[in-house]
């Protein structure tokens, strides 16, 4: 506040100037704008009430703010993060039952228990779906189930595709499938992209589109369109079958394993799945993937 008199700058609520002398109650209201209501201060003792007032607020006011918060910290991620409450919600979403399995509610980490840069805090603030899927593949040997669902939690905040036309799509899905069947993969692509582009929400299209550019040895082409099946859905077994194809084709064995384990933990019946990896231990039609799935099976065999 400055002096009604002299224009000197006074500490808030000053009674008196301390350069001319002035009495600052006694030409009206001390705060600005001007513009605002006058209060009527005809009483002589309004001033100085007044001022009383404002010494208690602003000592109040000091208090307040550096009082240290007693409530939960929220963490601040990225602008595509969504508040917990919606995180929460996309953690139990489940796109079909039968062959995906969302974290139970009791396995849920806790903001308050995370510890910084951890693997479990990493995979809850990762920045783009790659880096979340890789987080995810280290987690899955040895197991750290929360570090999974929370990298998979986090993938379902990124923006997804605009669903379309799904029957059109799906007609030259069925196409491009008998051409890859037939060995004719130049066409099966070509057939692959009009369905993707048809309806680019659909996970099995482009997930077989990823696995036609493999075969074709387009792994570049074929690595973005499996981090876009993850954007589609990370907890689909589907999605982590063909990333295990991926590594495969590429001679990183390792990776494979990983990414199978992640189908195991992904998938609502266990059993099933086992059952699932012992067949195709025998007849994967991609025949590098067969002791692939032999090991992932004596695993999982191993830990139940």
């Amino acid at each position: 506040m400055k002096c009604i008199q002299c224009g000197v700058e006074l500490p808030l609520a000053t009674v008196q100037c301390e350069s001319c002398g002035a009495r600052q109650d006694e030409a009206g209201p001390v705060l600005e704008p001007a513009a605002s209501a006058t209060p009527n201060n005809s009483s002589p003792w309004f001033g100085l009430v007044a001022a009383l007032v404002l010494i208690c607020l602003a000592g109040w006011g000091y208090r307040h703010l550096t009082q240290e918060p007693t409530g939960p910290v929220e963490m601040h991620g990225s602008p595509t993060q969504t508040t917990a409450s919606s995180s929460s919600t996309q953690a139990q979403a489940i796109a079909e039952p039968e062959h995906a399995s969302a974290m139970p509610a009791a396995n849920k980490p806790s903001m308050q228990d995370v510890v910084p840069n951890s693997p479990l805090d990493l995979a809850m603030k990762c920045r783009t779906p790659k880096d979340c899927a890789i987080l995810m593949l280290q987690a899955a040997d040895p197991l750290q189930a929360e570090v999974i669902h929370a990298g998979a939690a986090r993938i379902a905040e990124f923006k997804k595709p605009l669903p379309g036309d799904n029957a059109v799509a799906r007609k030259l899905n069925e196409l491009a499938k008998e051409k890859l069947e037939g060995g004719h993969v130049a066409e099966a692509i070509g057939l692959l992209n009009k369905a993707a582009s048809n309806d680019p929400l659909d996970l099995e299209i482009t997930a077989n589109l990823g696995r036609a550019m493999l075969l074709a040895n387009k792994f570049n082409e074929a690595g973005m369109l499996l981090v876009n099946a993850l954007i589609i859905d990370s907890r689909r077994p589907k999605s982590w079958i063909s990333i295990a194809e991926f590594f495969c084709a590429k001679g990183d064995q390792n990776s494979a394993i990983r990414s199978l384990l992640l189908v195991h933990e992904f998938s609502a019946d266990k059993a099933v799945a086992l059952k699932f990896f012992e067949a195709q231990a025998l007849k994967a039609d991609m025949q590098v993937m067969r002791p692939i799935y032999k090991v992932v099976a004596l695993r999982v065999k191993g830990a139940t």
